[in-house]
Parts: C-alpha cells; sequence; structure tokens
C-alpha cells in the first residue's frame, strides 16, 4: 500500500514539476519574443521617424536654398537689365543732345 501510495506520489510530484518549468520556459520564451518584437518595433519606429525627419528637414533646406538662389539670381538680373536700360537711354540723350 506503501508502495503505491509513493510510487503516485512520485508520479504526480514529477508531473507537476515538470510542468511547471515547462510553463515556466513556454512563458519566459513568450515574453521573450514580445519584447525583441516591441524592440524592433519601435526600433524601425524611430528609425523610420528620424529617417523622415531628416528627409523633410534637408528638403526644406534645399527649398529655402534655391528659392534664395533663385531670389538672389531674379535680382541680379533685374539690377542687371535696369543696368542695361540705363545707359542705353543715357547713350542715346547723350548721341540725340551731341548730334541735334
Amino acid at each position: 500500500m506503501w508502495g503505491a501510495s509513493y510510487y503516485y506520489y512520485y508520479y504526480y510530484y514529477y508531473y507537476y514539476y515538470y510542468h511547471f518549468y515547462y510553463y515556466y520556459y513556454f512563458y519566459y520564451y513568450y515574453y521573450y519574443y514580445y519584447y525583441y518584437y516591441y524592440y524592433y518595433y519601435y526600433y524601425d519606429y524611430y528609425y523610420y521617424y528620424y529617417y523622415y525627419y531628416y528627409y523633410y528637414y534637408y528638403y526644406y533646406y534645399y527649398y529655402y536654398y534655391y528659392y534664395y538662389y533663385y531670389y538672389y539670381y531674379y535680382y541680379y538680373y533685374y539690377y542687371y537689365y535696369y543696368y542695361y536700360y540705363y545707359y542705353y537711354y543715357y547713350y542715346y540723350y547723350y548721341y540725340y543732345y551731341y548730334y541735334y
């Protein structure tokens, strides 16, 4: 009688013992998996966040750069023709005054 109870005692003992560690490692790798899952998820999130941040940063940087460039070019162009017509009329009136 004691042998049978002794046998069943150790049977259930090892049964729950190994199942305890089975579920323990199961949940361990479960949380381990989701830990790295969310880790790389947020890593990619911040990676693309900074990627688009610098993308739009350089985008607006070059936008204002070319805006300034064309503004400067337009100003130079305007000044050049102003200068050109100024001397054109100057010599025109000079010629008119000299010959007439």
